[in-house]
């Protein structure tokens, strides 16, 4: 009965009530096997069956757990499953050899790995995240790229991602070089052919890794890695195939060209290419989310919006460009509109807003310097009537 609700779970219905019926089954199952087992004490071999019986019933249970907790409901609700989860993988470790058994002990131990990162959003963090690192390794002690390459691939992939949401709380160099070695590891096993998506995704990861790593050390080789792997990734993940992987990318992209751009202002050409390129990535990733709208991204559309204008500000009173005035009008109009955007996308959020009102007083004052005051009127404009109280006094 557990099998049977399982499989309609699988089969793309997740419902809270089928897998609270296949929770239960599998509860039950399990009561019947523990005896079953007892009772064989005497018996070494048919004891076995019954514990490694006993280990696929829990890890499937604790799949079950871990996807409740993804359900729609209260924090604690979801804290809760997700403890009731770790718990039956870790029984069901107790129940299997990893010498007799080392395929289930690897699926166990990486499913474990994914419950205690899950873990570390509810609470200790850094604790919980070194707990899913552990689990992780413990299952590529088993799953060798030898005999099932995917699979450590996959599970490398998930190592590296422990290690940089573990970046975020100690240790950020030691952990995100050990990131980029994971993701570097996973892609060897990957055909970008047969698996571009899961390709792309990896590239992508170890972008991320790149860009994170090169806010530490200052050295513009990390961010060009980043931006090599974000390139790569974008071969694969089209706006076509994956539309909210492809913005995502782009996003990450266009952040680190900005990045580089602002590391290579002494390098006019460097600089002005870099600010050019950011704006291309964002409005290609801002394009690709508005045609998805309203299913959410996995990025915050309105910071989009606000590095967009900044990038096109940037570009328009850089003091080395060949632009003209009409250009650097047009491009301070397009900062000044996106700008606005992120101003009210952010309305519900005090902080965000007011860097978003700071950056359209600071657009508009080089509107008025490029084109005077008719071009500030002009400006002044497109600003919407009840943001004007609080705008003008600070022009």
């Amino acid at each position: 009965m557990g099998d049977f609700y399982r499989d309609r779970i699988e089969s793309g219905d997740p419902s809270p009530q089928n897998l609270v019926i296949a929770i239960r089954a599998y509860e039950q199952a399990l009561e019947w096997l523990g005896q079953a087992e007892t009772k064989e004490q005497g018996n070494q071999e048919q004891a076995e069956v019954y514990s490694a019986a006993s280990a696929d019933v829990l890890n499937d249970l604790g799949n079950l757990y871990w996807m409740l907790s993804r359900c729609p409901g209260s924090g604690e609700q979801k804290l809760l499953y997700l403890e009731q989860g770790i718990r039956a993988y870790q029984f069901a470790l107790t129940k299997v050899n990893p010498e007799l058994h080392s395929q289930s002990y690897a699926m166990i131990q990486n499913n474990l790995g994914a419950a205690f990162g899950d873990l570390a959003r509810y609470r200790d963090p850094a604790e919980n995240l070194q707990l899913s690192i552990l689990a992780y390794v413990s299952a590529l002690r088993f799953r060798q790229p030898e005999t099932d390459p995917l699979k450590f691939a996959s599970t490398q992939n998930n190592l590296g991602t422990a290690y940089w949401h573990l970046a975020q709380h100690q240790q950020p160099i030691a952990h995100l070089s050990q990131a980029i070695e994971a993701y570097t590891a996973a892609l060897k096993y990957y055909d970008p052919e047969q698996e571009p998506l899961n390709y792309a995704m990896i590239q992508n990861n170890l972008g991320t890794a790149y860009w994170n790593l090169a806010q530490y050390d200052q050295s513009d080789d990390l961010l060009q890695l980043a931006i090599g792997s974000y390139r790569i990734s974008l071969l694969y993940r089209t706006a076509e195939k994956s539309p909210a992987g492809y913005a995502a990318t782009q996003n990450n992209l266009g952040t680190a060209y900005w990045h580089l751009a602002n590391r290579s202002k002494d390098v006019p050409q460097v600089y002005q290419d870099s600010l050019q390129n950011a704006i291309g990535c964002y409005t290609n990733a801002l394009a690709s989310a508005a045609q998805l709208a309203p299913t959410p991204m996995t990025f915050d559309t309105f910071a989009t919006q606000n590095n967009l204008g900044l990038a096109h500000y940037q570009l328009a009173t850089d003091s080395h460009s060949a632009l003209n005035s009409a250009t650097k009008l047009q491009h301070l109009e397009t900062a000044l509109d996106s700008h606005l955007k992120a101003l009210q996308g952010w309305k519900q959020q005090p902080e965000f807003s007011q860097t978003a009102m700071n950056y359209i007083v600071q657009t508009i004052r080089a509107i008025y310097t490029q084109g005077g005051i008719q071009g500030q009127n002009l400006a002044l404009s497109r600003v919407p009537g009840h943001l004007l109280p609080e705008l003008l006094p600070k022009l």
